[in-house]
């Protein structure tokens, strides 16, 4: 084999049992596949996203190169067949935002950014190939033996700075059992929890348990939109109060329906753009309806919802839920990120 197989990452597809599960954390990364082999010229990490230059998924291995090169010289490693291990991407103490910026760099501009800043790590939970034969039909548990075996070879696990990493799993039985394990997480700022049937083949049997949360904010400004929503709003800005009285940036949303809008340009998925008819009263709260006040935005309160708080204080996935006209923008006060969540 010479070259990468074109592989897509498994996707939550809600049908977890109730009861005997794996618990992993969800994590907030950039979702890649590892591949590596004694037949490829080196290791590569393969995302979801489908490159529209090459039509095949986007390959980031050049970008991590502390990462991709062991995979592929370990001397515990080099013999073997195609293996492919799934996980995810982060970058340490590092936002989502940073994360992206370094994948998507020129490799000499990413390797400069993480010798300044600080280095991804690759933190595996599956795997899908294993020296040259496809495994993704046998249960999880058989496959996680694998990838824990492959992981442990490099020992990169056991060292401080290590780059490849085994990611927590928690052997459960009901809800009961992991729930300190979802308040742990949560707590520090993780988004929730993946929920695994360890007797299913790849690609089945997992669900997503995410703590999820409404705020009221105020809205500091807007985004247009591109392409299809050229004449709409993008997105809406959004913020509150601290104790001082300064507005505090909490990050933007959308989410909001389009309103009595118009398609003019064939399929919403080709060249084209929506056109808002003049005079054409719009629903209250829609993505026309603030386009159409673009002006008068700033100071209005929207409620959004969320999957709480990340660590540095922003709402974790924020989408549109409703205009609340009833509220001042001064009674919106910033969430506490060191309360105490419930589930």
């Amino acid at each position: 084999m010479t070259r990468i197989l074109q592989l897509a990452p498994a996707t939550c597809d809600g049908k977890a049992p109730n009861v005997d599960f794996i618990a992993e954390e969800k994590l907030d990364g950039h979702r890649a596949l590892l591949h590596f082999g004694r037949d490829l010229k080196r290791a590569y990490l393969t995302s979801r996203r489908v490159s529209k230059k090459t039509g095949q998924f986007a390959e980031n291995g050049l970008c991590v190169p502390h990462i991709t090169e062991p995979a592929h010289s370990h001397s515990s490693l080099s013999l073997l067949g195609y293996t492919v291990l799934d996980g995810e991407i982060l970058v340490p103490n590092a936002t989502f935002e940073d994360v992206q910026s370094v994948l998507g760099s020129l490799p000499e501009k990413a390797i400069v950014w993480q010798d300044k800043n600080t280095r991804a790590i690759y933190v595996a939970y599956d795997c899908l190939f294993f020296n040259g034969s496809d495994i993704r039909d046998r249960v999880l548990i058989d496959r996680k033996y694998i990838m824990d075996d492959v992981v442990k070879r490099l020992h990169s696990y056991m060292y401080e700075r290590s780059y490849i990493r085994i990611i927590e799993s928690n052997r459960a039985h009901s809800m009961d059992e992991v729930k300190p394990f979802f308040d742990r997480v949560v707590d520090r700022g993780g988004e929730g929890l993946v929920i695994k049937n360890p007797y299913a083949r790849y690609g089945r049997g997992w669900s997503k348990m995410k703590y999820e949360t409404t705020y009221d904010v105020v809205i500091t400004g807007y985004e247009s939109g591109q392409g299809k929503f050229e004449k709409l709003i993008g997105a809406l800005r959004f913020g509150a109060y601290d104790d001082d009285g300064h507005l505090v940036p909490l990050g933007k949303c959308s989410g909001m329906l389009d309103g009595n809008v118009r398609w003019e340009g064939g399929s919403p998925n080709r060249v084209g753009s929506y056109l808002v008819s003049e005079g054409d009263e719009q629903p209250i709260g829609t993505r026309a309806w603030f386009a159409s006040r673009k002006y008068e935005l700033r100071g209005m309160v929207i409620e959004v919802k969320c999957n709480g708080l990340t660590k540095h204080g922003k709402l974790r996935h924020p989408q549109f839920v409703r205009l609340r006209s009833d509220k001042n923008g001064e009674q919106c006060q910033l969430p506490m990120n060191q309360k105490k969540r419930e589930l």
